[in-house]
């Protein structure tokens, strides 16, 4: 009698640790199943924000005046300045879930280039960055400054 209870100890103790082997697996797809998701919101909502010139003809020539440098009146400023300012902040909240773990490094570095662009390279965000850079997370503020200087070092 004492050896099958042992038996069915044994095998109790090995169907928990086959129910712990089961649920540890479907944790780990779930949690990549997860940050597959947030990779994709987040690389969306950036792109979103980014494509939204495309549909707004007035932002679209302001965009054109930023690229190239152009004279801007001081509404097309403004605008130019909120849809930075929309762009920047989609970014910041990435930056901030990859520092969660939610979403790889890669989604974040796959806008490092026009992060850059937006904030050092072209003349009206740089003037923007150095605005409202402060109102950002320091997060934020740390990677744009590692972006500029390995850009600047180049």
């Amino acid at each position: 009698m004492k050896l099958i209870t042992a038996w069915m100890e044994v095998l109790a103790n090995l169907g928990v640790l086959v129910g712990i082997v089961f649920l540890t697996l479907e944790v780990s797809q779930n949690t990549l199943a997860t940050k597959s998701e947030a990779s994709m919101a987040v690389q969306m909502a950036i792109s979103d924000r980014i494509a939204e010139a495309t549909i707004n003809p007035a932002l679209f020539d302001v965009i054109d005046k930023m690229y190239s440098d152009e004279k801007m009146t001081r509404k097309e400023e403004l605008l130019g300045s909120f849809y930075l300012h929309g762009v920047l902040t989609a970014i910041d909240g990435a930056l901030t879930q990859y520092s969660l773990g939610v979403i790889d490094k890669n989604v974040v570095e796959s806008f490092d280039s026009e992060l850059l662009m937006l904030t050092h390279q072209l003349e009206f965000g740089r003037m923007n960055w150095n605005f409202q850079g402060e109102g950002f997370s320091p997060l934020m503020q740390r990677h744009v400054a590692d972006l500029i200087s390995a850009y600047e070092g180049q």
